[in-house]
C-alpha cells in the first residue's frame, strides 16, 4: 500500500554575504547568514508501483535537471535504502533561479522525508537511520545552500556555505520582508564568474576579519552588516535591478538588497505594517504577481521541521 508524506519547503534570504576566493573545488569561500522564511514550497512523497524510477514532478514544471532527484539519488547511495521508487511532488512557490534557494530547499525538504520513509526498512535491515547531521552531509554533496536548509531557521555559513552552525532565532515578527521577484532568472555560475571578473572576492585574511565581525553578532546582526558582496555582478549582468532596489528603499526598507545570486530583490523591514504598507504599492508597480509579503519562518514552524536527535548526540 502506498505511503505518503508531505512537508514544505521553506525559502531563504542571505542576510549577509561575504565573498571570498575560489576553492580548488571551483566554489568560493563565503560567510553567510541564512535567514529562512514563511515562503515556501509544498513537497509530498509517495512510494509507487507504478513507475520502475523515482520521479519528481514539479508544479508548474521546471526545466533542467531537478536537486531533488539528485537528492534521492544521493540518499539511496548513503544509506544503502533499496525500497521501491518514490514520486516526488513539489508545488512550486519560491521563485526559480531567483537566488532564494527553491530547488535547494526542495532537495533538504526530499531529504526529510526520506528519512522519515525509509526508517523502518533500515531499522528492519540493521543500517543506520539518518539523524541530522547524516542528511546534512548528503546535502553537501548536493550544493551549499542545502545544509542549512534540512532544518531550516537562522544558520551561519562557512566554507562555500555548506558548514553551518545555527544560530538563535529572532523573535517572531522581528523583521518583515518585502520580496520582489523577476520574470527572468539569472544563472548563479553566471554571478560568480562576473564577480571574478570584477574582482570582488576578499583575500583570504579578509574573510576572516569580516567573517569574526559576522559570527560575533550574527544572532542579532545589526544593518550595518546586512550586506551581500554578489550584489555588484548581479547588477553588472542586471542593471535593472537597480531600479527595483531603489523601489524598495523609497517604499521604506531599512535595507534592500539582492537576494544571493539574484535576480531577487528583498527589503527587510524592522516594522511590519510599514512592509504591509509598501507590498500593494510596490505590486502596482512590478505586478502582483511579482511582489510577495513573507517574514522569518516562525518558530513553531522551525521546531516542527527539526529531525530527532539521536541519544548522546
Amino acid at each position: 500500500m502506498s505511503r505518503g508524506l508531505q512537508t514544505i519547503a521553506p525559502s531563504k534570504v542571505n542576510v549577509c554575504l561575504l565573498l571570498g576566493p575560489t576553492r580548488a573545488d571551483g566554489r568560493h569561500e563565503l560567510v553567510t547568514v541564512f535567514q529562512a522564511l514563511d515562503l515556501a514550497d509544498d513537497v509530498h512523497l509517495l512510494e509507487t508501483l507504478d513507475v520502475r524510477d523515482d520521479e519528481v514532478v514539479c508544479d508548474p514544471p521546471v526545466e533542467g535537471e531537478n536537486l531533488a532527484l539528485r537528492a534521492i539519488r544521493a540518499f539511496r547511495a548513503a544509506t544503502g535504502w533499496n525500497g521501491p521508487p518514490v514520486r516526488v511532488t513539489i508545488t512550486k512557490r519560491i521563485p526559480v533561479a531567483g537566488g532564494m534557494a527553491g530547488g535547494s530547499s526542495d532537495a533538504a525538504a526530499t531529504l526529510r522525508l526520506l528519512a522519515t520513509h525509509a526508517a523502518p526498512h533500515l531499522g528492519r535491515t540493521g543500517r543506520t537511520v539518518p539523524d541530522a547531521d547524516d542528511l546534512r552531509a548528503i546535502a553537501a554533496t548536493l550544493g551549499a545552500d542545502v545544509p542549512a536548509l534540512v532544518e531550516p531557521g537562522r544558520w551561519l555559513g562557512t566554507a562555500a556555505g555548506e558548514r553551518v552552525e545555527r544560530l538563535p532565532l529572532l523573535p517572531d515578527g522581528r523583521t518583515a520582508y518585502v520580496v520582489v521577484t523577476s520574470p527572468t532568472g539569472l544563472s548563479t555560475p553566471d554571478v560568480f564568474r562576473e564577480a571574478d571578473r570584477l574582482g570582488l572576492p576578499r583575500s583570504s585574511s579578509q574573510l576572516a576579519l569580516g567573517g569574526r565581525d559576522v559570527r560575533a553578532r550574527a544572532g542579532d546582526l545589526p544593518r550595518v552588516l546586512c550586506v551581500n558582496e554578489l550584489e555588484p555582478a548581479a547588477l553588472s549582468l542586471r542593471p535593472d535591478l537597480r531600479d527595483t532596489l531603489a523601489a524598495l528603499r523609497a517604499a521604506g526598507a531599512e535595507v534592500a538588497m539582492v537576494s544571493g545570486s539574484g535576480p531577487t530583490c528583498v527589503g527587510l523591514y524592522d516594522n511590519p505594517g510599514r512592509a504591509r504598507q509598501a507590498a500593494p504599492v510596490l505590486a502596482e508597480r512590478f505586478g502582483a504577481e511579482h511582489v510577495r509579503l513573507a517574514g522569518a519562518l516562525p518558530r513553531e514552524q522551525v521546531a516542527a521541521l527539526e529531525l530527532p536527535r539521536v541519544a548522546g548526540a
